[in-house]
């Protein structure tokens, strides 16, 4: 019985001297809760995720790796970190809890970092500004043309200095450069784009179809004196220009004209052509408004706004109204039959094209003393109200998510609430801003233009 005894006591001793790491570990700890995500708190692009973890009865200390993307980010003692990740996108993290180097827990988790929203302006100074509206901060500026409203592709933003140049949005960085045109002067303005192609005149009025993904110069076609912004659609740029005749419609693949239109008496255009589904609008510069086909180029009406003052106010549709203007006055004209519905004269003059945010028309106004944002009711032209800005504005207001972003004469970018006309802030630029801002959300996935931006349409 004896030597049965100490043969038991030997067997448990080696059972027990033979324990692996592994076991240790689980009977040191197995009473560890699992690590726990308490928050992830966002910032812009600065993202904070916090942790809990539960200290055992041991009360040992706890140490802490996080990765994000399977790379390890950060080695710690503390239940927070918190770190810069790019906008729009899904990641994959890992927080690995150690004691005395075991491994005592492990959590996978997920996460989307936020949609970014940034607002572009260039001033007089030749600065493009990339501005975060999600953290009210500057990204990043670079050298541009003063004259530029910009063009947007995915993630890049488009500029004429030297060449037709791509800079990345959140970075400022160039990604895609193309010079059609080394002999005439190295500026390019108007620049459009689409899902393949970039579109831009020289300083000479050249018209350059170049490929994205190539940088192949697809084809050149010349004009005299190029007058007003280019206008898009799926297969025509429309181009008006003091040639015979002063707008043309041209086959996006070709560049040749598909059909042009000749002024009855008037000598040139001076906004934008507005292109909607059907028909073409356009504003000459002896105050007629013409609506024309889209397909054939023939002239469905025009009316003669009675000032034999030139349009100067860029064409905008909202519902069945047209509504395009003088420096004196706002005219809203029925699309299909160019009945004038509505006429808005303010007391001195007009300042900038409107733009349409659900039914009401932002301006600027000017007496000149002061310089006012007005909100028009679209479907009489009464005004709603109005903001003082602090100089007279050369740049059409835009809207975006209940927001007006407006700049004027005194370097001032204001953001004012579009229902109520409460300033939210107010910004100084570096230079005065004479162009309209663009927003850009996310990558490429909403594009907020200008009322006198060719892809607004």
């Amino acid at each position: 019985m004896g030597k049965l005894y100490i043969v038991v006591l030997l067997l448990l001793f080696l059972s027990t001297s033979c324990t692996t790491g592994n076991d240790i570990e689980k009977e040191d700890y197995s009473d560890a809760k699992d690590l726990k995500i308490t928050s992830i708190d966002f910032n812009g692009n600065e993202i904070t995720i916090n942790w809990q973890y539960d200290i055992d009865a041991e009360n040992d200390s706890v140490f802490y790796e996080l990765y994000i993307d399977s790379g390890l980010i950060d080695e710690l003692n503390e239940t927070s970190s918190t770190l810069d990740l790019e906008y729009n996108t899904d990641y994959v993290g890992k927080i690995i809890a150690k004691k005395k180097e075991n491994i005592v827990s492990e959590l996978d988790f997920s996460f989307s970092t936020p949609i970014s929203e940034l607002l572009f302006f260039s001033d007089h100074y030749g600065d493009l500004t990339a501005y975060d509206l999600l953290t009210n901060t500057i990204l990043w500026k670079t050298k541009t043309n003063a004259t530029e409203v910009h063009s947007i592709y995915n993630d890049m933003i488009f500029s004429g200095i030297g060449s037709i140049n791509a800079f990345n949005i959140f970075t400022g960085d160039l990604v895609w450069t193309s010079n059609p045109s080394p002999n005439y002067g190295k500026i390019y303005t108007d620049i459009l784009v689409d899902d393949t192609h970039i579109y831009a005149f020289d300083s000479d009025s050249n018209l350059h179809c170049v490929a994205i993904v190539s940088e192949d110069i697809v084809w050149d076609n010349s004009f005299l004196n190029h007058t007003a912004t280019l206008a898009i659609d799926d297969t025509r740029l429309y181009v008006t220009t003091t040639d015979t005749d002063h707008l043309y419609a041209l086959n996006k693949n070709t560049g040749m004209a598909d059909w042009s239109f000749h002024l009855n008496t008037a000598t040139s255009i001076n906004v934008n052509p507005l292109v909607t589904d059907s028909s073409i609008y356009i504003g000459d510069n002896l105050g007629i408004f013409y609506s024309i086909d889209k397909v054939t180029g023939l002239e469905n009406w025009n009316i003669d706004s009675g000032t034999s003052t030139a349009f100067s106010v860029s064409p905008v549709l909202v519902d069945n109204l047209v509504i395009i203007g003088t420096i004196n006055n706002l005219f809203a004209y029925d699309k299909d039959s160019g009945v004038l519905q509505w006429t808005y004269t303010p007391v001195g003059t007009l300042e900038t094209s409107p733009f349409i945010y659900n039914t009401d028309a932002y301006l600027a106004v000017s007496d000149n003393i002061n310089s006012q944002l007005v909100c028009l009711n679209t479907l009489d032209g009464t005004l709603k109200w109005s903001f003082n800005l602090t100089n007279d504005s050369q740049s059409s207001p835009i809207v975006y998510n209940d927001v007006v972003y407006s700049n004027d004469l005194n370097k001032k970018l204001h953001a004012i609430n579009a229902n109520t006309s409460a300033l939210n802030w107010r910004i100084k630029t570096n230079g005065i801003v004479t162009q309209s801002p663009t927003i850009v959300k996310g990558l490429g996935d909403e594009v907020i233009y200008p009322s006198t931006h060719g892809l607004n349409n």
